[in-house]
């Protein structure tokens, strides 16, 4: 047994462990309503992907989720272009990114649900976005001081404007190391998007929909969005450590 096998082999028994002890749960405790068996909560799971309104609940967290991404890039891009300019800025930018990395989720998220309570439906982006911001500034900072030195000075030689070696250049290179930054921020700030939701109660989302839940009691649904969630992270993670293994592959061979 090679070791792609292995590793495949072992994360289904992982997985197959997992429903087995909870199947077990539910024998102990003995009440489907607290504790719905596997084969409902896979049943819930596939009911929230071909149900309608469902859908429509997933896409609309994603499509914000994706927006709240695209936004931080651009500006974390911006940062990063200051950065290549003035490379001593990073000393006015770390104490900014390490607040907003210590600075408690719970916190944030009340806060930011109390200063807009008027338009609670953008409260989420706004955590998200302050959530998944240091990721971006981190990742592209990174990515730009891996660059190779020798390439860099190469680089002041040339007669052409810092914007274009930045978007010519250090852009082009960096782009294993976006991706990468992209597929976490996603991973992260979907489970923060998702909690941002709820705690805002805003209709017609994934946090909304999981809110609602207390007024009917449907645990299994509950769990078939804890499945559909974990599944979408768990893909997200893999594409992660493919892309990290292709960089290093691609690395290896320059």
């Amino acid at each position: 047994m090679n070791s792609t096998t292995k590793k495949y082999t072992f994360g289904i028994l992982s997985i197959v462990t997992i429903f087995l002890l909870w199947q077990l749960v539910v024998i102990i405790k003995d009440d489907t309503f607290i504790f719905p068996s596997v084969t409902e909560i896979l049943k819930s799971s596939f009911n929230i992907i071909f149900n309608k309104s469902d859908l429509i609940v997933l896409s609309n967290t994603l499509l914000k989720l994706i927006i709240v991404i695209i936004l931080s890039l651009l500006l974390a891009s911006l940062l990063s272009f200051i950065y290549v300019i003035i490379p001593s800025s990073i000393y006015f930018f770390r104490p900014i990114i390490n607040i907003l990395k210590a600075a408690p989720f719970a916190v944030i998220s009340i806060y930011i649900f109390y200063a807009f309570y008027q338009t609670k439906e953008i409260a989420p982006g706004i955590v998200t976005f302050l959530v998944v911001l240091p990721l971006s500034f981190e990742g592209l900072i990174g990515a730009i001081d891996n660059i190779d030195t020798n390439l860099i000075d190469e680089m002041k030689m040339l007669e052409i404007s810092t914007f274009k070696k930045f978007i010519y250049v250090y852009i082009p290179i960096c782009i294993p190391f976006i991706v990468t930054t992209l597929l976490q921020s996603f991973g992260l700030g979907l489970k923060v998007m998702i909690m941002s939701e709820f705690m805002s109660q805003v209709d017609s989302t994934v946090g909304g929909a999981l809110f609602n839940i207390k007024y009917n009691y449907d645990y299994a649904y509950l769990l078939g969005w804890l499945v559909i969630i974990i599944t979408i992270v768990s893909i997200i993670d893999m594409l992660i450590r493919i892309i990290s293994k292709c960089s290093k592959i691609l690395s290896i061979k320059k």
